[in-house]
């Protein structure tokens, strides 16, 4: 099994054992990160997408000798196709190229072949499409992250606000009183992007970062600095820089892979987030902080189920998180920083977890499935714990932003234009195969 290991890519024996390192970016050439490989036909190759500082590339690695050159300059998520070519994506538009087995190369030009397919995934590098070996392709139809999103409002009752323009958001957070949100915006190319501070009240933005892969920033609990996780110079650490733009970033603690900030506890004296060490599924760390000095961090759980996206209450007394211990995402809630036993939250999936601010209920949302939304748990601590039956609060097809506003009638979304709340549109082309070998010829 090859797989990314958060910046390099790498192989375990489908048996289990220890997991080798295949590659390495190459920060020289601005490399930060290597995903989504697929194995080619033999098993002596994989393609891979280069994350590098001004594009995605897709790179070919042969697995005897570990050495891997770029095949396509610009593009993402490629894979080899039985008619003879590679398919991969660029600014939503899937491309073929004849390829030659044989010799690993390709054998002809470029031609597009399917316009307005969605992406997903960390910089869109993951095309939402797939084929049969019979010629079937099925392709979300251009309403992914990749063709980029909106932030709004939402109120209990549905009823959507747009806040800002159409942008290639990435995960974003609202302040804690509610006037701004601290997001990503990402290259065009999906490659790399910088943080900025949107003020909602005068629609203006404040740029924070400059260069690299910046993203997942949180707010400090007095508002007045974000902390994310960045690659810079193919160095990976968790950062903190002040909202209003003022001084440059300032490293909090370096990791071997690109961490994710999850939350701040309320006395800020621990900061909570989500990494990949040694290519694992993602765990949350629970990291101290006096002074503005970091300690040593711990695991939240020793487990290997994936977790993620830890959120401590505004009393400081819980943590709920996303974990797939039982086999799919779900919500739980345990108390901070222990000990004491867990509660689940969430009944049919969750994606991510927030609080109220009143601590009175806890908010997940479910991004995908038959009722995508919003849904809201009753949560009661004291004099004894009461743990409600989710119920669904708003239904809509969301983006990876969101947060409750202060106010507790409002939410911040992340709308996803031409979006419908039963779902995305799925496109099928039967025998494609066929119109690759018309519109991608090959060398004679």
């Amino acid at each position: 099994i090859v797989f990314s290991g958060g910046k390099g890519l790498m192989r375990v024996s489908s048996a289990g054992g220890s997991a080798q390192t295949l590659t390495t970016p190459d920060a020289k050439k601005g490399e930060i990160s290597h995903r989504t490989p697929r194995f080619l036909p033999g098993s002596r190759a994989v393609l891979f997408t280069i994350a590098a500082g001004n594009s995605n590339q897709i790179g070919l690695l042969d697995l005897k000798t570990r050495a891997y050159h770029v095949l396509v300059a610009n593009g993402s998520d490629a894979r080899y196709v039985p008619s003879g070519h590679v398919v991969y994506l660029r600014g939503g538009t899937l491309f073929a190229a004849p390829f030659d087995l044989k010799h690993l190369a390709v054998t002809g030009p470029e031609a597009p072949v399917v316009e307005a397919v969605s992406s997903n995934g960390p910089n869109g590098a993951l095309g939402e499409y797939s084929f049969s070996n019979t010629g079937l392709l099925v392709y979300m139809q251009g309403t992914g992250q990749g063709s980029g999103t909106v932030m709004g409002w939402t109120d209990l009752q549905g009823q959507q606000q747009s806040l800002s323009e159409t942008q290639l958001w990435g995960t974003g957070r609202l302040s804690p009183d509610g006037r701004r949100i601290a997001n990503e915006i990402q290259s065009a190319d999906q490659s790399t992007g910088d943080l900025w501070v949107f003020e909602i009240d005068r629609q203006t933005k404040t740029r924070l970062t400059f260069g690299g892969t910046n993203e997942d920033p949180i707010w400090t609990p007095d508002g007045r600095r974000i902390t994310f996780g960045a690659t810079v110079g193919g160095k990976s650490g968790i950062y903190t820089v002040a909202a209003d733009g003022s001084g440059k970033p300032d490293l909090v603690l370096a990791t071997d892979s690109l961490p994710t900030p999850n939350s701040w506890s309320p006395d800020g004296r621990f900061l909570l987030y989500s990494a990949s060490p040694g290519g694992k599924s993602a765990r949350i760390f629970v990291l101290p902080v006096s002074g503005g000095v970091a300690g040593a961090p711990k695991p939240l759980h020793e487990t290997d189920a994936y977790e993620d996206y830890a959120e401590v209450s505004p009393d400081g007394k819980w943590v709920a998180y996303i974990s797939a211990e039982s086999g799919q995402q779900e919500a739980y809630a345990q108390p901070f920083p222990g000990p004491g036993g867990k509660e689940r939250i969430s009944t049919q999936g969750a994606n991510s977890v927030r609080w109220a601010h009143n601590g009175k209920q806890l908010y997940y949302i479910v991004r995908s499935g038959g009722d995508p939304g919003i849904f809201a748990v009753d949560f009661q601590a004291t004099p004894t714990l009461h743990v409600g039956l989710p119920a669904p609060l708003i239904k809509a097809f969301l983006g990876t932003t969101w947060d409750p506003a202060p106010d507790g009638k409002h939410f911040l979304i992340e709308q996803i234009p031409g979006a419908e709340a039963t779902g995305r549109r799925l496109n099928g082309v039967n025998n494609w195969f066929d119109e690759l070998s018309r519109r991608a010829p090959g060398r004679k």
